[in-house]
Protein backbone atom coordinates (compact mmCIF):
# COMPACT_ATOMS: atom_id res chain seq x y z
CA UNK A 1 0.00 0.00 0.00
CA UNK A 2 2.73 2.58 0.87
CA UNK A 3 4.46 1.81 -2.52
CA UNK A 4 1.32 2.61 -3.99
CA UNK A 5 1.32 6.42 -2.22
CA UNK A 6 5.03 6.88 -3.15
CA UNK A 7 4.08 6.09 -6.69
CA UNK A 8 1.71 9.07 -7.10
CA UNK A 9 3.72 11.22 -5.64
CA UNK A 10 6.96 10.75 -7.64
CA UNK A 11 4.81 10.99 -11.20
CA UNK A 12 3.77 14.18 -9.64
CA UNK A 13 6.64 15.51 -8.47
CA UNK A 14 8.30 15.09 -11.89
CA UNK A 15 6.36 17.38 -13.31
CA UNK A 16 7.95 20.64 -15.14
CA UNK A 17 7.14 23.81 -15.84
CA UNK A 18 7.83 26.08 -18.43
CA UNK A 19 9.75 29.18 -18.39
CA UNK A 20 6.44 30.80 -19.46
CA UNK A 21 4.60 29.54 -17.03
CA UNK A 22 7.63 30.01 -14.78
CA UNK A 23 7.72 33.40 -15.29
CA UNK A 24 4.03 34.34 -15.26
CA UNK A 25 3.84 32.66 -11.77
CA UNK A 26 6.96 34.70 -10.65
CA UNK A 27 5.18 37.85 -11.62
CA UNK A 28 1.56 36.97 -9.97
CA UNK A 29 4.26 35.81 -6.48
CA UNK A 30 5.59 39.39 -6.55
CA UNK A 31 2.35 41.26 -6.27
CA UNK A 32 0.76 38.55 -3.69
CA UNK A 33 3.00 35.98 -1.71
CA UNK A 34 -0.28 34.09 0.02
CA UNK A 35 -2.88 34.56 -2.73
CA UNK A 36 -6.69 33.51 -2.23
CA UNK A 37 -7.69 29.92 -3.11
CA UNK A 38 -9.71 31.44 -6.28
CA UNK A 39 -6.88 33.81 -7.10
CA UNK A 40 -4.82 30.56 -7.33
CA UNK A 41 -7.32 28.74 -9.28
CA UNK A 42 -7.30 31.79 -11.65
CA UNK A 43 -3.71 31.59 -12.05
CA UNK A 44 -3.42 27.99 -12.49
CA UNK A 45 -6.25 28.15 -15.48
CA UNK A 46 -4.04 31.44 -17.09
CA UNK A 47 -1.38 29.11 -16.98
CA UNK A 48 -2.22 25.91 -18.18
CA UNK A 49 -1.28 24.09 -14.57
CA UNK A 50 -3.82 22.36 -12.03
CA UNK A 51 -4.67 24.17 -8.96
CA UNK A 52 -1.97 22.18 -6.72
CA UNK A 53 0.52 22.74 -8.86
CA UNK A 54 -0.26 26.39 -8.57
CA UNK A 55 -0.22 25.78 -4.36
CA UNK A 56 2.92 23.59 -4.34
CA UNK A 57 4.59 26.48 -6.19
CA UNK A 58 3.55 29.26 -4.03
CA UNK A 59 4.91 26.97 -0.94
CA UNK A 60 7.85 25.99 -2.19
CA UNK A 61 8.43 29.78 -3.61
CA UNK A 62 7.82 31.14 -0.50
CA UNK A 63 9.70 28.35 1.78
CA UNK A 64 13.06 29.47 -1.25
CA UNK A 65 12.21 33.27 0.13
CA UNK A 66 12.52 32.54 3.71
CA UNK A 67 15.55 29.82 3.21
CA UNK A 68 17.55 32.91 1.16
CA UNK A 69 16.21 35.84 4.20
CA UNK A 70 17.78 33.52 6.83
CA UNK A 71 20.89 32.90 4.78
CA UNK A 72 21.11 36.74 4.47
CA UNK A 73 20.33 37.24 8.47
CA UNK A 74 23.10 34.96 9.71
CA UNK A 75 25.52 36.37 7.19
CA UNK A 76 24.48 39.63 8.75
CA UNK A 77 24.90 37.94 12.09
CA UNK A 78 28.56 36.99 11.57
CA UNK A 79 29.47 40.67 10.08
CA UNK A 80 27.89 41.91 13.47
CA UNK A 81 29.89 39.48 15.57
CA UNK A 82 33.02 40.12 14.15
CA UNK A 83 32.46 43.71 14.75
CA UNK A 84 32.12 42.92 18.27
CA UNK A 85 35.68 40.85 18.51
CA UNK A 86 37.99 43.87 17.92
CA UNK A 87 37.45 43.70 14.38
CA UNK A 88 36.77 47.54 13.34
CA UNK A 89 34.18 49.17 11.81
CA UNK A 90 33.76 52.61 9.48
CA UNK A 91 31.38 54.20 11.58
CA UNK A 92 32.51 58.00 12.49
CA UNK A 93 29.72 58.40 14.93
CA UNK A 94 31.04 59.32 18.48
CA UNK A 95 29.46 58.72 21.90
CA UNK A 96 28.65 62.88 23.34
CA UNK A 97 30.77 63.82 27.04
CA UNK A 98 28.28 64.64 29.60
CA UNK A 99 28.85 66.63 32.51
CA UNK A 100 28.25 63.65 34.80
CA UNK A 101 31.22 61.43 32.86
CA UNK A 102 33.32 64.29 33.24
CA UNK A 103 32.87 65.33 36.96
CA UNK A 104 33.19 61.44 37.61
CA UNK A 105 36.60 61.44 35.87
CA UNK A 106 38.07 64.53 37.28
CA UNK A 107 37.20 63.47 40.51
CA UNK A 108 39.16 60.23 40.27
CA UNK A 109 42.33 61.46 38.34
CA UNK A 110 42.82 64.62 40.82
Amino acid sequence: MMAKGLMARSDNAGTKKSPLQIQMLEMFYSDVQYPKPEDMAEYAASVGLTYSQVRIWFKERRRKERKHREAAGVHMETQVSAGSTGFSCSSSRKEPHTSTTSSVSEGLYS
